[in-house]
């Protein structure tokens, strides 16, 4: 991705594939054992073999190598009828202590109608280098439990995306009310007695028993919480 300049090769794309790193610590056994996956955008494209190229840099990039991995397994044509990690995933990476990272690719309509490079380049406005993700994870308690992570936005203006999680969750026809329970932050700074997380905007739970949590996130962020600790 890069700041837009003049050029005439420039286009709006339909849809945007986004690269989307997975951290998953359920079954570590050191460090952090997260109940939920940690999910991130790590990247956004317009055309598809440049979000497969940009995923296999994904987690070199992070700072880890292969070998910090006891298994690392990379989706190529070789292997694409013997695949076992489902079809969007094109990197899987299991450490010796557990943890697993996946990064795969999210294909999504280009509401922002952002420009892009043949190339698959996607274009920014002048002095911004990166998007900020709205997620929504769900969780249900009752099936084991079943965590999925959708993204539902890609805002160019920080101000654009924190004003989207404020209906992400609500209509016309579901109001906070309707929940069993509805917390909502206003805006950057975080409530003192806030318990979901310094990315977490809103956090319901429904009359029927499943939780939601509303969460904004960036690249940087992401390499600064993912990144090899040296």
């Amino acid at each position: 991705m890069a700041s837009e300049g003049k050029s005439e090769t420039a286009f709006v794309p339909e849809l945007l594939y986004h690269t989307v790193l997975t951290v998953d610590e359920r079954n570590a056994t050191v460090g952090e054992q997260n109940p939920i996956p940690r999910v991130s955008v790590m990247g956004t494209h317009s055309e598809v073999e440049a979000a497969k190229k940009f995923a296999a840099q994904v987690i070199p990039q992070l700072g880890y190598d292969k070998s910090d991995f006891e298994v690392y397994e990379e989706k190529t044509p070789e292997l694409a009828e013997t695949w076992k990690y489902g079809d969007r995933v094109r990197v899987y990476a299991k450490a010796p202590a557990g943890q697993v990272f996946t990064v795969g690719i999210d294909t999504k309509a280009n509401d922002e109608k952002l420009r892009a490079l043949p190339d698959g380049t996607v274009l920014f406005p002048n002095g911004v280098d990166h998007l900020h993700y709205m997620l929504q994870t769900t969780v249900d308690y009752k099936a084991n439990p079943a965590i999925t992570t959708e993204i539902q936005g890609a805002f160019v203006r920080r101000a654009d995306a924190i004003e989207a999680t404020k209906t992400c969750l609500v209509s016309d026809e579901v109001r906070p009310e309707d929940y069993a329970q509805y917390d909502a932050r206003d805006g950057v700074e975080v409530p003192d007695n806030w318990p979901y997380g310094e990315d977490v905007y809103v956090h319901a739970v429904a009359n029927t028993g499943e939780n939601y949590m509303v969460s904004l996130r960036t690249p940087p962020s992401a390499h600064q919480k993912h990144g090899k600790k040296t």
